[in-house]
């Protein structure tokens, strides 16, 4: 009778191990029978297999099941390398997506920054407003020193390129792909629809005419006389900045494999080499002209803001923050259109402003005006779109409104910059807010991964 409380499955298991054990007890008083376990069960004993040498293991040789056996093996652990490879790149795919949310926190906590940008982006946008007026008749004077707003910003990118690669690991290929990813799409697509209106409207843009090789190098990012105005500029006009970008890029790219001092070293080297002996020879036209600019220097400027902003540096306080920023502004102004070389006339100013608001960033005294925050997220987009939207305001004013006079071309500014801003918004959140995550998740992932299994 058994227990309620116990299963039948263990009762008949320990009726077989008493039958086996008093088997192996008559079988010890016979002097014969199988040899029995610690718990009175028999010792099932595998067969003995036949022993083969290290060199027909290894090339599968022997009996079949030897050889079938090996094949498992080495398909078991090429399985295991297989998902090891996946952990590998798995995580290497983790630490990369928590090091873009850190570069992306690390450019987008500078608030001040974030306000340079958005003013940079409206003092070029301001300067080309002065295009528009000449049109609608005004012949006066322009503030040149409004051109200041592109020093700026190549002070703002060598600063935030040292930011967000200081003491993180980051292959070249890495670092291109990002900023290609970052740079090219919304610059490719409106160079796209400039060429468009150039061959449905030629007379809509006045300022370049279609011609197939200044097209193509307008895509490449290299540096081709724009036949209309004479001067080395793509199709997209305010692109020209963007050939500049792209040389420091592939500079600064080589630069990463060494340490920060030896990388602003050799970033400041490279760049400044071929302007140096520009400077001391005299010699060059063209294409080599162009990146003899001294304006190349000025990424270098805002590298070393970054080196001096990550040491603990740019401690000064708020008075010296605004007094930077105060006497940039009156060096740009002043000397910005005087026509002197670009590095101490506006290169130099522009360090000071950004120097500046560093300083100030330091002494946590910045405010928060959400509005010139956002306005900096699309300051990228109003730079490059600017163009397009000032010249259709203007063909909407010529067809709508009375053009003569002071006050009606303060309304057309009025008009063109609300157009402008509102544009450029579109443009950010519709175009390169989304191109730009589209294709982090598609392309770097790949980029990522096969610098994975390259190492």
């Amino acid at each position: 009778m058994l227990s309620p409380d116990r299963d039948p499955r263990v009762d008949r298991g320990a009726r077989q191990r008493a039958r086996g054990g008093a088997a192996c007890a008559r079988g010890r008083r016979r002097g014969s029978g199988p040899a029995c376990g610690a718990f009175g069960a028999r010792e099932r004993r595998s067969p003995r297999r036949p022993s083969i040498s290290a060199s027909a293991a290894r090339s599968g040789a022997g009996r079949p099941g030897e050889r079938t056996g090996n094949r498992k093996s080495m398909d078991a652990s090429q399985v295991g390398a297989d998902r090891n490879g996946h952990r590998v790149q798995g995580e290497a795919m983790g630490a990369h997506r928590a090091r873009e949310r850190q570069d992306a926190h690390a450019a987008l906590s500078l608030h001040s920054i974030q306000y340079l940008r958005a003013v940079a982006a409206l003092m070029v946008v301001m300067l080309h407003l002065g295009l528009q007026w000449q049109r609608l008749g005004y012949a006066g004077p322009w503030p040149g020193w409004l051109a200041g707003g592109v020093d700026i910003f190549f002070v703002i990118s060598g600063l935030i390129m040292w930011i967000t690669t200081a003491d993180r690991p980051m292959t070249a290929t890495d670092f291109y792909a990002r900023r290609l990813i970052r740079i090219a799409p919304l610059y490719w697509l409106l160079t796209a629809a400039t060429v468009a209106i150039m061959l449905v409207a030629p007379h809509a843009i006045q300022s370049s005419h279609f011609d197939v090789w200044h097209v193509v190098a307008s895509f490449l990012f290299l540096p081709s006389i724009n036949t209309v105005t004479g001067q080395i500029e793509p199709v997209l006009i305010p692109g020209w900045t963007l050939n500049y970008e792209m040389l420091f890029y592939v500079v600064f790219g080589l630069s990463l494999r060494w340490r920060a001092p030896w990388r602003l070293a050799s970033c400041a080297l490279l760049l400044g080499a071929p302007i140096v002996w520009h400077a001391w020879t005299g010699q060059g036209h063209g294409v080599w002209l162009f990146y003899t600019s001294d304006a190349m220097l000025e990424f270098v400027l805002g590298m070393m803001l970054g080196w001096m902003y990550l040491r603990g540096g740019l401690r000064w306080g708020r008075l010296a923050g605004w007094g930077l920023i105060v006497c940039g502004v009156i060096a740009l102004a002043y000397f910005g259109g005087l026509g002197y070389a670009r590095l101490p006339s506006m290169g130099v100013p522009a360090f000071a402003i950004v120097a500046g608001a560093l300083t100030l960033e330091r002494a946590r005294a910045v405010p928060r005006w959400r509005a010139l925050h956002a306005l900096g997220d699309a300051s990228y987009s109003l730079y490059l779109s600017h163009p397009i939207v000032l010249s259709a305001s203007e063909q909407l004013w010529r067809h709508g409104v009375v053009q003569n006079g002071t006050l009606a071309r303060l309304a057309f500014s009025v008009f063109a910059l609300t157009l402008t801003i509102a544009a450029a918004w579109i443009c950010y959140r519709g175009l390169e807010q989304p191109l730009t995550r589209f294709l982090n998740r598609r392309l770097r992932p790949l980029i990522v991964s096969r610098s994975v299994a390259s190492s």
